[in-house]
């Protein structure tokens, strides 16, 4: 072994192009799976930080019919007693809702000598006692939540996150037993927990979950539940266990429970999310570069090998033993693979590292991105794997030499067998296979990325500026304040400098997720199919031309259409043609929401123009706009339209003083921009698309590379051969023909493997395209072509090259 050792260090001296080469493709492929291996270790393989959490479980309620199979929602308060009192499949659960709230600007718990804080808005959670005990909750000050801050009359109570403590007070340690107020509120702390523990995910303080603090009804399905298993039972007991529950429900309350059932699924798979998917899609991109990278190593090898055909021909004819020349070989793919894998797990470290940095504080706490001896036993089995696979196959070719044949030919040119041929060619097509496989998925992800980043506004966007106002204090239960706040913050806003037009704004979400939920009555018939909105939005007079929308007949809202007014709705064209089609909409009456009596008939007024569609859509979608009047709510939305692109800045900064000479204590948030923020929503993807195709780039080269070599070897080969064809009167156009047609059939066959392998990948994919077609014919038209212009453009090189050979010069090489 130490012979074979200190020969193969001394051929890769001797090579260092193809030790380079080599070493480069194993190094970036190693990386790259070492680093998409911790990601989805850390997103979805690792277990969470919570005691016994392999027996933690999500409980929920699903509906094929109301949501989608397997699809699921949380259960209302009412729905959470029934499952406490009857589930015997646990032994405990708790329940949780995230709420945003405003800590108030006044709380009196700033230390003296302090600047006074204005109100912010935090991200919080309702939350049951068990449930902090359940995720492992500990306070580093003061108590957690217990049973008794549950009661009807207990006084109101709040735990604070470590965090929200630091920034917000400054790490006071006698912050326990003073009084904050949330959304109004007055709430006693009582303690504050560890470093990083936050459970939902982005909550930064806690609140018990009380029948005053719940939403009422059996359909505010808005409680998430979390459960730990009894010994012994498994998460399919529990699952039928709540679904037989569920048909008892749904027998007593037919009226909201009708077509819901009840599951269970580990929480560790509910967190994952969404998450896992991208994890799970860089991983496979990451498995396809490698199986590239060996293919193209296996080809060095195959073609390197060739080269050295004699010497192991002559090597065995002194006696050397298949196993030994075998050994030879794999010593020297370990020998390469060993410096990939150093060179790649460096780079990964790093690439992780800066990574971490770069979503510090925007993922989940419990998501950790570390190196860990998890990372690295994948990286030695990722790189003893790859030995396995190339150094075995070129390995069992080197084994077998045909001694005989090779001693009688003394031409270094001599053809290469007809098999080694084949090899070399497979690899080829499969290395091309792969690399459509990345351009797809990675040009499907562009492609999303780039429809969510074009908002409805269109051009517009870049001069429309957003800024969204929660209204939670308690004194907005009131809807008349605000209807009156509506109105105040869009006057303010409008006489800011450079404002063209602005106005306040909120939607509803009306329609369910079923196929057969209905979201709207209209007089006189039935609702078709496909022509209710699953959105209406309550607007204030100027908003119409902040959004530069028109009527195309009729009129649009005013402010006469107060809240004593006629109920009146402005639809658009869409919602007119599929409710009405050939006929006129105006004088139409219709009901938003359900057919209740206490709904109020509304009278259509008038129908504008359709907006361009979304980012998230792929039609034009159905949309009604009522007056904020007659439809108060909260949060408020204010769209504000910058008159020329040089003011958009100026106005960015000023909404937010706008907002808080309004309406003083209420925070403001998201003043950006629609392009940002579409921007902000296509963030992800786009991240995942541009690793897609910075690896899809990287495969393709070394498919470049592979291609290349396959065509420019032959030619070395045959030069003999094409010497005679242009002796005997071939033209440099059919020697040019016959070379470059081997590169025309490669990346054929490439293309067709790869399309069949596409069009099964990015069906997988179909969760993270958000309404893009996984088969969409452009996108794989087009990759389609770029791989075969750069696989044919790589084989037209050595063919020109063989066309230009001179007959003479290449028969007396012979």
């Amino acid at each position: 072994m130490s012979t074979d050792l200190r020969l193969v260090l001394r051929l890769l001296r001797r090579a260092p192009a193809f030790t380079f080469a080599a070493v480069l493709c194993l190094a970036v492929g190693l990386g790259a799976n070492t680093v998409a291996f911790s990601l989805l270790d850390a997103v979805a393989l690792r277990p969470i930080p919570f005691p016994d959490a392999e027996r933690l479980v999500d409980v929920h309620e699903t509906s094929a019919t109301k949501l989608c199979a397997g699809c699921g929602v949380g259960t209302s308060y009412e729905g959470f007693l029934d499952w406490k009192r009857d589930a015997r499949s646990f032994d405990a659960m708790g329940a949780y809702v995230e709420r945003g709230v405003v800590l108030g600007g006044d709380e009196g718990t700033v230390a003296a000598g302090r600047a006074r804080r204005v109100a912010e808005r935090v991200q919080g959670a309702v939350a049951t006692a068990p449930l902090l005990a359940l995720v492992g909750a500990r306070p580093v000050l003061g108590r957690s939540l217990v049973a008794a801050d549950e009661g009807r009359d207990a006084v109101r109570v709040v735990v604070l996150g470590h965090a929200l403590w630091q920034r917000r007070f400054g790490g006071d340690s006698s912050i326990v037993g003073r009084t904050v107020r949330l959304n109004g509120l007055a709430h006693v702390v009582v303690g504050v927990l560890a470093p990083r523990f936050r459970f939902p995910e982005f909550a930064e303080l806690w609140v018990p979950l009380t029948p005053s603090t719940a939403s009422t009804g059996r359909d505010a399905r808005e409680l998430g539940v979390v459960a730990r298993l009894r010994r012994g039972v498994g998460a399919p007991a529990a699952s039928a266990e709540m679904a037989t529950l569920a048909r008892a429900i749904e027998r007593a309350h037919p009226e909201t429970q009708a077509e819901w059932s009840a599951a269970v699924t580990p929480l560790r798979t509910d967190m994952a999310g969404d998450e896992a998917i991208f994890g799970w899609t860089l991983f496979g991109a990451v498995v396809l570069v490698q199986l590239v990278v060996c293919a193209n190593l296996a080809g060095l090898l195959l073609a390197r090998a060739a080269g050295r055909w004699r010497e192991l021909a002559v090597r065995a004819a002194l006696g050397a033993g298949g196993r030994q020349l075998a050994r030879h070989v794999i010593v020297e793919v370990a020998v390469l693979a060993a410096m990939g894998a150093a060179a790649g797990f460096l780079a990964a470290r790093a690439a992780l590292t800066a990574i971490a940095a770069q979503v510090e504080g925007s993922i989940p706490y419990w998501i950790e991105l570390r190196m860990d001896w998890r990372a690295v036993l994948f990286c030695v089995g990722v790189t003893a794997l790859t030995v396995a696979i190339v150094g075995g196959g070129v390995a069992r070719r080197a084994a077998r030499p045909d001694v005989q044949a090779a001693l009688k030919d003394s031409a270094p040119t001599a053809s290469a067998t007809r098999r080694q041929s084949r090899m070399r060619d497979a690899l080829v097509v499969g290395e091309l296979a792969a690399s459509l496989m990345l351009l797809a998925g990675a040009g499907l992800l562009v492609k999303t990325s780039l429809r969510l980043m074009r908002p409805a506004e269109g051009a517009d966007a870049t001069r429309l500026v957003s800024a969204d106002v929660a209204l939670l204090d308690t004194l907005w239960v009131d809807s008349s304040r605000v209807a009156a706040a509506a109105e105040q913050l869009a006057e303010r806003v409008t006489r800011l400098p450079g404002v063209e037009a602005a106005g306040a704004s909120r939607f509803e979400f009306l329609a369910g997720f079923g196929a057969s939920d209905r979201a709207i009555t209209i007089e006189g018939g039935a609702t078709p199919a496909g022509a209710s909105p699953r959105f209406a939005y309550a607007v204030t007079p100027g908003w119409w031309q902040a959004r530069a929308l028109r009527a195309v007949s009729g009129r649009l809202t005013t402010a006469a259409d107060g809240a004593g007014a006629e109920p009146v709705v402005v639809i658009n064209e869409a919602m007119a043609r599929r409710l009405w089609p050939g006929a006129s909409a105006l004088g139409r009456r219709l009901k938003l929401g359900p057919s209740e009596a206490t709904v109020a008939w509304r009278t259509v007024v008038g129908v504008v123009a359709d907006e361009p569609r979304t980012g998230t859509s792929t039609r034009v979608q159905n949309l009604a706009y009522v007056p904020f009047a007659q439809w108060p709510g909260r949060p408020l939305s204010v769209l504000a339209r910058a008159r020329t692109p040089a003011d958009v800045r100026a106005l960015v900064a000023a909404i937010p003083g706008a907002v808080a000479a309004a309406l003083p204590e209420e925070p403001v948030e998201r003043v950006q921009t629609l392009a940002a923020g579409a921007r902000a929503t296509a963030r992800p993807f786009w991240l995942i698309a541009v690793t897609l195709t910075a690896l899809s780039a990287f495969a393709v080269l070394v498919t470049a590379v592979g291609v290349y070599g396959v065509i420019a070897y032959g030619v070395a080969r045959r030069t003999r051969e094409i010497g005679i064809r242009l002796t005997l009167g071939a033209t440099r156009r059919d020697i040019l023909a016959l070379v470059g047609g081997r590169a025309v059939r490669l990346a054929a066959a490439g293309a067709a493997l790869g399309l069949l392998g596409a069009a099964a990948s990015t069906r997988v994919m179909r969760g993270m395209l958000l309404g893009t077609d996984p088969l969409d014919p452009g996108v794989l038209f087009g990759v389609t072509v770029l791989l075969s212009v750069v696989a044919v453009g790589a084989g037209a090189i050595p063919a020109r090259r063989a066309a230009r050979v001179e007959p003479t010069i290449a028969l007396r090489a012979e």
